[in-house]
Order: C-alpha cells, then structure tokens, then sequence
C-alpha cells in the first residue's frame, strides 16, 4: 500500500494519527482498526512520522480546551448550518424543506420507561442535544432542558389494518417535519407499541447534528438501555471545537486551501443532470430507495479492495459516479461528497456530537479507462481535497457560484454520503434494534447516496427529490448500480476493463423490438421509377397531375410527356448517373422534369427558381450538372457554360414516342439535394432510390395508398416533403394536386384548392397547415370529408393543433413525422390524433420500418431510457453521402461496429415504452449569466399556456449582455399579456430562464419551406440601466449598511447581495445592524432570499410590485 493510499484509508476510517517524541500514535473508532491495518502502519512508521513532524512544524496546532465560562452563549453557525436554515425558505429553488432525518426502529421488548431514561441521559450527556438557534442566526446552548417525554401510542391488541394504517399516520405527520430552529428540542420522538413489540419514531433536524452525531447518538442511547457502559462525557464540547478550528491556530493552512481550491474550481464539470421529473408544482417530498449487498459479496468486494490498495468507499464512490454517468446528460461530471470534519484537536473529538459536516467536490471524466484506474485516481484526488478541507464545501458553492455567475440555488445537488467507520459491532442490529423504515432530506439536494455497513452487510439509501427526479428511472439506474457492485465482487476482470455501458435488459429487449431492421436486408431491387411506370401503364385513364390553373393530365399524357423530355435529356449527351440541375416552377413541369430524369436514368437536382445567384453558383460548382432544365418563362443566371433545355409545357399528346428505359437498381442515385450548411456552404444529400423507396413503401403500408387518393404539393422541390407528395400518388395510381402560381402561402385558396378537388392527403410543416387552420377558424369553415390522412413534421408540431384540426376535419388521421434529409425524408411516425395533457411536445414516436434510432452518450453507448443523449439514424434510408464532399460524409455518417449511422446533430432521448422524444438541436442551447439553457425547454413551457398558440425563443445580444426574447402568437381573441406569461413561465423555471423580452406578434415570419424564420423577427431595443434610481427609505437603510459591511461605494437596487461580494458571515452581522435601525425584526434568511435591495425592501413593507426584474431577483437566491 503507498504512502497516499494509507493516508487516504485513515482518513476514511476517522482514525487519527499523530507523533509524540518520536513516537507515532493513533485514535480510532472501535472495530476500525484492524490486524492488517496495523501491519501497515509498522511498515511506514519511519516515513509516517516524518511527514507528521513536518505538518506539527508547519501548523504548530495545540490542543483546544474547554471554555466552561462562555459555554452557554451564543456562538457562530457554521456555512452548513447557514444553509440549512436558509434553505427552509420556499422561495429558494428546490427548498422549502430541512435537512432532516426520519428513522424508525424497532425492538421485541425493550420497554418505554427505559427508553425514556436513556434517552434523557444522553440529552444532558451532549450540549448540542439541547441547542437551539436564535432568531438572529447564532447557536445557543440550553443549561437546562425539561425532561423529555416520548408520547407512546399502545396499539397491543389492534387488528393489521388498524397497525398499519395508525403507523402510517405517524409517518405521513413526522418524515418531512420543520421544527421551529429557535425553539427546544430540535427533534421528535415518539412511540409505538403493538403486539410485536417497540417502535421508535424518530424525527430529527440536522441543524445541530450530523449523520456520524445521529449514528453516535443511537448507540449511545441503545447501548444505555442495555446498561452498557459508556466513556466518560466528552471534556470539550462542540462550541470548544468551532471557536478553535475558526481561530488563529488554522490561519496559514486556510489559506493554502483557499489558494488551491483557486485554481480547482476552474473548468469544474457541472453536476450530473439526470432524467427530471414529470413538470408538477406540487409535486414535492423526498422517496427512498434501500438497497443492499449481502455479506459475502461485499466481503469479497472489501478483499478485492485490500488487494488492490483501495478503500471501499472510493471504489463504491467511483461505481456510483460511472452509474450517474450513465444516467446523466453531461457524462462528465462532479459530486458533492460529505465529509465529517473532526480535526484532531482533542483526544476525545470523535466522541462529541455536533454539525460537524463539511463537503468537497470531487470531478470524474473519462469513464471508458479500466475501473481500478478510476478508482486510483478519484482516491488519490480525494486524499487531496481531504487535505485542502479547511475550506468549508458551501463557500466553495459560493465562490463557484460568482465565477459561473449563476445564483441558481443548486449547483450540486447530488450528494455522496460514506458512514464506512468500521463500527459494526455497535450496529443498530447489534444491540437488538432493526431500521424498518427511513427517509432523509436536505434543501437543494436532489439525490443523497447514504452507506454504511451493518452485520457484515453494505446498507445504503438513495433519498430522491420528487420534485426533481424521476423515481422510476432512479429506480433501474439502482438496479444497474447493484449488478455492478456484485460484478466486481466476483469477477477480476471487472475491476481491470471499464466499466460497461449496455443497456438494462428490459429496455434493450423493448427497442430491439421496435427496431425492424434486419441485418443483410437489401433495398437494391427498389426504385421509384418501375412503381411510377406500372401506374402510368396501368391507369391510363386517371387523372395524375393537376396543375394550379386546373388543367389535369391523365396518366397517360403524363407518360407520352415524360418519355418526350426523358429523349430530349439523353439527345443532349446526359447518360445514366449523370446529374440534371430542375429548376423548374411549381407545376406538373416539375412532374413530367423529375420523373423524366429517372427514366433517363439521371439524377435530378432540384433548385427554387428565386435561388440566389450566389448559391446558384455555389450549387452549380459542386453538382457539376450534365444538363440543366428550366422554364421559358424564368430564365436562368449565367447558364452560357451549361447545356440547358427549356421544358415545353405543350407536347403532341398523340405521338407515340418510344423511350428504352434506362436500367438500374435501388442502390442508384435518384437526387440530391442541397440543404443548408453550418459553414455557409451548401451539402448535397445524394439519395439513392431504394432508401427513397423503403420509406415510401412503409407510408403506403401503414397508412394507405389508394387510386383515389390525392396529395396537395405545397412543398418547394428542393424540399423532401416534395418527393412524397409526388412519388407517392404517382406509385399507386393517385394524383397530384398544385396551387396556383402565386398563392403559395394563401390560406383562402388552399381551403378552395382542397374542397374543389377533394384532396385526401395534407403534408406539410406544421405552419403551414396552422396557417390554414386559423383562416377556416376566423371563417367558421370546415376542411372537406375526403381529407382523410395529415402528415406533419420538419418542425415542432404545436401541442394544441392537433385538437384544433379536428375541430375542422373531423374524419382525418393525424400523424407526426420526423427524420433528416439524409435519411430519405422520414424514419419514424407518432399518432398525434389525441395529445396527452403531461406531453411537453409530440414526440417523435416510432421508426418506420427497415429504419432504427439510436440515442448515444460521448462513448458511443446507448442512452437508458428518460436520458439524453446524441441521435443517430440507422437502416435502409440513409443517405450514399454528401455529394462530392468525402470529409463531411466520412463525419456525418459514421461506422459504429458493423452499423452505418448518420449523426443528425439532435438530442432526444427514449420513453420506457420506446417512444423517441425529440428534444432540439445540439446546437440549440445556449449560455446565459453562466446557465447553459436549451431554448427548447422555454418554448415548451410558454407554448403549454392555454391562450398562447406559437412560440419561439431567441437569445439577442448587444455589447454588454445577452437576453432571453420570446415571441409568442396568441391565441384568437385571446388578452393574454407579457406580464402574465412572465409568471406563469416563472411558475416552472428557474429566474435565469424566464424571458427577459416578450414579444407578441399576430404571426410568425416563415421561410420559404415553411419554417420559422427565426432571422426575420424583430430586434429589441435593450433597456438602459438606471445609475440612479428614487430609493425608499427603507432601501435607504439597507443600501447604507450593507454598503458599509461590504466595503462599497454603491449597491444598484437590483444589485445581487451575492454578486456584490457578500457572503453568510456579512449579511448575518449586517442582519443584526438592519433590525436596530428598522426597528423591525425579520429572519435571517430573507437576506438570502431576497437578495437586492428591491426584493428585501418589497418583503419588508410587504409590497407587491410589477417590476419584473425584482420578481427574477426574489427567486436569485443564495446557491448551498
């Protein structure tokens, strides 16, 4: 065992360690000292003592001792104890609770009176049993305390229903209970006795008691009932012990704390962001989740540790930390692990009770190393922080939370808590009680991993926010965390590979069979010319093209039209694969270009007629067109180096004109088209028929194609919602409808267009048909009964448009689509006719066949269920590449195993029942005041308002800050405000991410393909800070003293306390001075709460104000 791993295996165990003359010395708690840790000890005594010379040189620390005049005056609270009691306030994100410990325990027969008896004992054995804190924020031992009665309910005889039901009772009133912090005692205990013998209920606040005190209290009172005997009561008290370690003696080796966590707290990774709980302000309380490991795999487990020079609880530590990174957005990640700071200032330190608890935080990155590597380096860095503990862990929270400048109220939530203090001969169970039940809480913590060890066995908690996480998923996480724990008590090759990442069996089996691919499944024998082909022979007579001036063309007048221009392409050398710029105007021109194209055996590359001479060009150059085809009447830029070919709207519908069609299979080109590029140049996405096909086949199938059925082709050409529109009628004998040229985006002639030719199919994005829907709405009109089938996706369908389609067509089927351009316009449907009232949007539901998802984390692992990761694309519909530009393409789509997957640059994440959610772009989050934010989840929250219809959220920057706008579309006749939809977004978000702006429009700006156009909305003007401001008198009174304690010149009214440089110790001795001068007395922890000059002024006198700045800086509490 090293020097460090020795150290750090003390340190674990709370056993100290000191040299006297040479001599090395040591304390521990009983049990944790064992033969082979002596043997250690023997083997490094020279080198021990040595190094403890040199701290004793270095820090020169003596021994504390007791100040019985001062004993029962007020002293300091400690940072833990400042947050805590801060903490209590609802109005602090995830507070509004203690930090509290509910335990119940049970004996077969120890009787109540000597219960009682001991438990008094031990009150008057331990000052802080009989603490209390004041109301101006300061501790105070009582000198005498009433004796304590347990009230006892005797249930001896009553039935099991009336048991159950009485313990419940008692549980529901004592589990989440907040004592009065100024008044004695600070806990609650009460009694049950039934048939099967004692139960204690135990309900106490961590206020003046931490985990080890609680633990140390228990077995002091257990063992007193069992006449055993105790040590002597302790000579110095908790107060000795505070006063000491604050004082002069730690001066220098506070600072050298002070000077590293300076440079840790750099570049800190966040907490871990796990799957959250369903949006439910009521939705509050913490819910355990108990686990253990029997005796003989966590005995195997603690050798295994010996053996590789480790300690348990950094091996559970580093497990636990893997598992979260499972579980966790961010796989990078930090905790805030407890620790129980007894400094060795007295030879009895570990024997008295007190608010001992200090954290640090220890970051994990890179999980994918050999475990035993992970568990090295998070030792090592442990012993390191342990080192530097001098520094509380709620001021490193502080200063964390000015350098991110993020007044949130919980940076690490996620807390990891080790009782391993190799005390288990005094164990509960040892001394004839049994935990039956337990639950803790603490304010802003999320999820509290508690262990220890009991006969032989590991026991831990997992105390989960239920307003923060999701139970159920915590829940398999836990049963992950248990089949690693026993992996690595078995297997050696656990602990010398990384830690796997595969997916819990039960899910893996859920999205196998949802996932239809077959590996070897070939689309090569499909393309989109041979079904258009079978139609075109097979419905002569049928309409298949209607033009937006209402000329019709049948199926064989299309086919005499498309082998004429097919002729004409090859007559000007285009041969097969060549590429066939179509830029055409909407109309059965477009039809007749791109299903000509295919029969020739070209690739069509269709281009709007209004494209900017610039892309054109830019397009141009990289397709590299054989031919171009275009409209007489819209003549091309700069065409004098291409061969052109002008597509005749007039040809001879009797000749008969002979056309070899090309031969080719589905693995062939049938086009590419350009989307947009995040570098400003354009990518071709070259499509190969069959994954065209293997998409089209599936709509057919699952949703029906019939002769009779007809499509509105709202979509550019250059849009793939155009292939569908098109290829779909023409494979299965249906037809093809156009606006008229001009009316575009006129809801008026669409709403005609449709009844007129009783269209049976909508597809479009969701403005689009949103735009029709609000104009039938304004009318009191209906959509024609042949509308049977909509098709929406390429953009977030709006929660309430369904409902509001089925107002006006009533017989329709609705259906959300999602996918890429690159995977062959669509991979997966959701039915979007009814629409849960707890969806936060329509997802994106499941892939259509021969097609999968797959949601990854950095390492290339899937995702568990409720957790985001990257979206990838797999199956048949994949795109051959981008066309001409190998690194793009090797980039984009990647070789995962035997898989090809496109990286579609979106997260998402899976529902247990293998619905996909949809969550944004990657690239949609962005940064505010040090809080990354996905806009997404703002736009959910406002588009969920019952009067609001669309919403998009914007960041808009000028030189010296960026705001959150959000532009929002009410609904008709709505008188919804800004100010209202400021509250009811600040109802369910933290203050950083209610909009700052919020815009009301009639509607959206949209772009050509009908999406919203986020450049085209209106710029804000940026509100100028006022320097100066009219202050009430009260504010006069605040700025004046918190100016003078924080050493400032000026303090703006919205001035956070905290931003300004104050901390606990600075408002707690500004609060005092702020109640002589008021002459009003108000709780600390409104400085907290309230944390500028407006809010706490506003709180004061009670006033209510409309300034949405205070009600953002009221909700900017403290972070602990």
């Amino acid at each position: 065992m090293t020097m460090i791993n020795l150290l750090n295996t003390l340190a674990e165990r709370n056993i100290e360690i000191w040299q006297e003359s040479g001599q090395l010395k040591f304390r521990a708690p009983k049990g944790a000292m064992d033969e082979a840790l002596k043997q250690q000890l023997r083997q490094n005594k020279a080198a021990l003592i040595e190094q403890l010379q040199a701290n004793d040189k270095k820090n020169n620390v003596k021994e504390v001792v007791h100040n019985s005049r001062e004993r029962y005056l007020p002293f300091e609270i400690t940072p833990i104890q400042q947050a805590y009691l801060v903490g209590r306030s609802d109005a602090l994100n995830l507070g509004g609770v203690a930090a509290h410990s509910y335990v119940e325990l049970e004996h077969p027969s120890a009787s109540l009176e000597s219960t009682e008896i001991a438990l008094n004992k031990v009150i008057q054995r331990h000052d802080m049993l009989r603490t209390v804190i004041t109301k101006d924020g300061f501790q105070q031992v009582l000198q005498e305390v009433p004796f304590y009665t347990i009230s006892c309910r005797d249930l001896r005889g009553a039935s099991s229903d009336e048991v159950k039901k009485a313990l419940k009772d008692i549980r529901n009133e004592m589990e989440t209970q907040i004592r009065p912090a100024d008044k004695w005692p600070l806990f609650d205990i009460k009694a049950t006795l039934h048939d099967h013998g004692l139960r204690l209920h135990t309900s106490i606040d961590l206020m003046t008691l931490d985990a080890w005190s609680c633990q140390l209290m228990f077995r002091e009172w257990f063992s007193l009932i069992e006449h055993h005997h105790l040590p002597s009561t302790p000579g110095v008290t908790f107060r000795d012990y505070l006063q000491y370690v604050h004082g002069d003696e730690f001066l220098t080796r506070r600072a050298e704390a002070k000077r590293y966590w300076d440079n840790e707290l750099e570049g800190l990774p966040p907490a871990p962001k796990l799957p959250s709980a369903v949006r439910d302000k009521n939705h509050n309380g913490f819910h355990r989740l108990r686990g253990e490991v029997d005796a003989v795999y966590w005995q195997a487990f603690k050798q295994r540790c010996r053996q590789l020079n480790v300690t348990p609880s950094t091996a559970v530590m580093t497990l636990f930390a893997v598992t979260l990174s499972r579980w966790s957005t961010n796989e990078a990640l930090t905790l805030n692990v407890t620790l129980f700071n007894r400094h060795p200032v007295h030879d009895q330190v570990q024997q008295i009770l007190g608010e001992f608890t200090n954290n640090t935080l220890i970051d994990f990155d890179e999980m994918a190393r050999p475990f035993i590597d992970q568990v090295r380096q998070v030792q090592d860095k442990l012993l390191e922080r342990i080192e530097y503990s001098l520094v509380d862990g709620v001021d490193l929270l502080r200063q964390l939370a000015r350098m991110q400048q993020n007044y949130s109220g919980a940076l690490m939530p996620v807390v990891f808590t080790s009782l391993l203090m190799g005390e288990e001969s005094t164990s509960f169970e040892s001394l004839g009680w049994q935990e039956v039940y337990g639950l803790s809480q603490t304010p802003q913590v999320t999820f509290d991993h508690q262990l220890r060890e009991e006969n032989g066995k590991l026991m831990f908690n997992w105390d989960i926010s239920r307003q923060a996480l999701d139970v159920a998923a915590i829940e398999v996480m836990l049963e992950q965390y248990l089949h690693c724990l026993k992996e690595l008590a078995l297997q050696d090759d656990a602990w010398t590979t990384p830690p796997a990442r595969t997916l819990p069996g039960e899910q893996a089996g859920v999205r196998n069979k949802i996932h239809s691919f077959e590996a070897g499944y070939s689309t090569r024998a499909l393309t989109l010319q041979q079904p258009v082909l079978d139609s075109m022979l097979s419905f002569k007579e049928r309409v298949a093209v209607i033009d937006g001036n209402g000329e019709s063309l049948t199926y064989e007048e299309l086919h005499q039209w498309c082998c004429t221009l097919a002729k004409q392409i090859r007559q000007q050398g285009v041969a097969v694969g060549d590429h066939v710029l179509v830029m055409l105007p909407k109309g059965a021109e477009q039809v007749a270009a791109v299903v000509a194209c295919h029969m020739a055996g070209a690739v069509y590359v269709p281009l709007s007629i209004d494209t900017p001479v610039e892309r054109y060009k830019n397009i141009i150059s990289q397709a590299n067109p054989a031919l171009v085809l275009y409209s007489a009447q819209h003549p091309m830029p700069d065409i004098s180096q291409l061969a052109s070919l002008v597509v005749e709207t007039s040809f001879e519908k009797e000749l008969k004109t002979e056309l070899n069609m090309a031969a080719y299979d589905g693995d062939h080109s049938a086009y590419i088209i350009f989307t947009s590029g995040s570098t400003g140049t354009p990518k071709g996405v070259e499509m190969g028929h069959g994954a065209v096909r293997n998409t089209l086949d599936d709509m057919a199938s699952r949703f029906g194609a019939h002769p009779e059925d007809r499509t509105f082709a709202l979509s550019a050409l250059n849009f793939d919602l155009s292939v569908y529109d098109i290829f779909m009628p023409l494979m299965s004998g249906g037809s093809v409808l156009f606006p008229e040229d001009g009316n575009e985006r006129n809801p008026e002639h669409w709403y005609h267009k449709l009844h007129q030719n009783q269209v049976t199919i909508w597809n479009s994005v969701p403005a689009l048909l949103e735009m029709l829907v609000t104009w039938c709405e304004s009318q009191n009109l209906k959509l024609p009964e042949s509308l049977r089938l909509v098709l929406l996706s390429g953009d977030w369908v709006p929660l309430n448009l369904p409902q509001r389609i089925k107002a006006i067509a009533s017989s329709a089927r609705i259906v959300a689509l999602g996918g890429a351009t690159e995977a062959a316009i669509w991979s997966n449907w959701q039915s979007a006719d009814n629409v849960p009232s707890h969806w936060a949007s329509v997802p994106y539901g499941k892939p259509l066949t021969h097609q999968y998802y797959r949601v990854l984390d950095k390492y290339m692992s899937d995702r568990p269920d409720w957790v985001e990761g990257d979206l990838y694309i797999g199956g048949a519909g994949l795109a051959k590449s981008y066309w001409g530009d190998e690194a793009k393409t090797v980039a984009a789509f990647i070789a995962h195993g035997q898989e090809r997957l496109y990286q579609t640059g979106d997260r998402a994440r899976f529902w247990q029942d293998g619905t996909l959610e949809f969550l944004g772009r990657n690239d949609h989050q962005v940064k505010i005041g040090g809080h990354r934010i996905e806009l997404g989840e703002i736009e959910h929250v406002l588009q969920s308002h019952q009067s609001v219809e669309r919403v998009v959220v914007e960041v808009q920057k000028n030189s010296a800050q960026s705001v959150l706008v959000s532009y929002v579309v009410a609904q008709r006749s709505s008188m919804i405000s800004p100010d209202t939809l400021k509250e009811y977004t600040a109802q369910y978000l933290p203050y950083y991410m209610v909009p700052r702006h919020i815009v009301l429009l009639p509607t959206l700006p949209l772009s050509a393909n009908g999406k919203v156009d986020r450049k085209a909305l209106p710029a804000i003007e940026f509100e100028s800070v006022d320097t100066v401001c009219d202050l009430s008198r009260t504010m006069c009174v605040l700025k004046d003293i918190l100016c003078e304690t924080l050493q400032l010149s000026e303090l703006h009214p919205d001035e956070n306390f905290f931003e300004a440089g104050a901390t606990s110790v600075t408002l707690v001795a500004a609060h005092g001075d702020i109640q002589k001068v008021l002459q009003k007395e108000f709780p600390v922890t409104w400085l907290f709460t309230y944390s500028c000059l407006r809010a706490l002024d506003a709180e004061l006198n009670n006033k209510k104000t409309s300034n949405s700045r205070q009600r953002r800086e009221k909700g900017k509490s403290f972070t602990f």
